[in-house]
């Protein structure tokens, strides 16, 4: 299942390492702040691998972000986990296809209203 996730980047937590039957392994907890319905939700993502932890490089707490997330239920001893796994994070507002440091947050132009340069002959009755 692949969904995606528009939020405020809230924290960042300690990395845990670790050695397993097939090696040595790390990952990190990450958590963005969503706003939906009538109060704010927190969502606790977890990067497995530093590929996936450097996708958070250079975000800054507080930043607004798009991330892509996949999430996995799995069974162990009659309890089910969850991990919800990031697989691309984009600033809000980065130009498409931007990822992690690379990209950047684009401020949309200003919205000046128009204004008319020439007063309207009073013989002419066009609104334009």
């Amino acid at each position: 299942m692949s969904l995606e996730i528009t939020g405020s980047f809230v924290s960042k937590q300690e990395q845990q390492k670790g050695t397993s039957a097939k090696g040595e392994w790390v990952k990190q907890d990450f958590i963005v702040e969503i706003q939906e319905g009538q109060y704010p939700r927190k969502i606790c993502l977890t990067a497995f691998g530093d590929n996936k932890i450097r996708l958070f490089d250079g975000i800054n707490i507080g930043e607004q972000i798009k991330v892509s997330i996949d999430i996995n239920s799995r069974e162990f001893n009659g309890r089910w986990y969850t991990d919800i796994s990031p697989w691309r994070v984009e600033r809000v507002g980065a130009a498409v296809g931007a990822t992690g440091a690379d990209s950047a947050a684009i401020p949309p132009p200003p919205m000046d209203a128009p204004t008319l340069s020439a007063p309207m002959d009073a013989g002419d009755d066009l609104p334009f």
